[in-house]
């Protein structure tokens, strides 16, 4: 087992190969970093994150979109659709979180981690995430996650003087 020095040093390896490529792919103005381990970008409609995490020798990237969010009635059906969907996922898989938002999440080590990689990710992501989105909330209910981010964004802006704003997106 490495010591953490190691498994900060292959972290940050990872996020910088992942900050670069998102450089080299879209442009400084084409994602927003948050924090020392976190990327979000838009694409196509869908809101996606880019999330390193230390995984004992190695690293972890987990790059996950919401493509519906509030569904406003989860049910079995649902979780049943979902299970159907993943099915045919050759990379990543759908899910339901505790606030009712599904989720599609790819995760790959640190070790594995290419520009191919990221940029091949991030596209699977997108498509997965934007093919299905109308579809869930055409019988289950919720927003987009560009929608939600949108509403967000806009709640913000609205926010009396005073007010404190700790900067998340719920």
């Amino acid at each position: 087992m490495a010591d953490d020095s190691t498994e900060e040093t292959l972290l940050d390896r990872m996020m910088t190969l992942v900050r670069t490529t998102l450089d080299e792919e879209y442009g400084p103005e084409g994602y927003q970093q948050w924090g020392e381990r976190a990327f979000m970008r838009v694409e196509g409609g869908a809101v996606i994150f880019l999330v390193g995490s230390p995984m004992g020798a190695d690293a972890l990237l987990n790059v996950r979109c919401y493509p519906v969010r509030d569904v406003e009635r989860p049910d079995a059906d649902l979780g049943e659709y979902l299970a159907r969907l993943n099915a045919d996922q050759l990379f990543g898989g759908f899910s339901i979180d505790e606030d009712s938002d599904v989720c599609f999440d790819y995760s790959m080590l640190g070790s594995a981690v290419t520009a191919e990689a990221v940029h091949l990710a991030v596209e699977v992501v997108a498509r997965a995430s934007t093919m299905y989105a109308q579809e869930i909330i055409s019988h289950w209910g919720g927003v987009t996650s560009l929608d939600k981010l949108r509403q967000e964004l806009d709640l913000q802006q609205r926010a009396p003087a005073g007010r404190p704003d700790d900067g998340t997106l719920n």
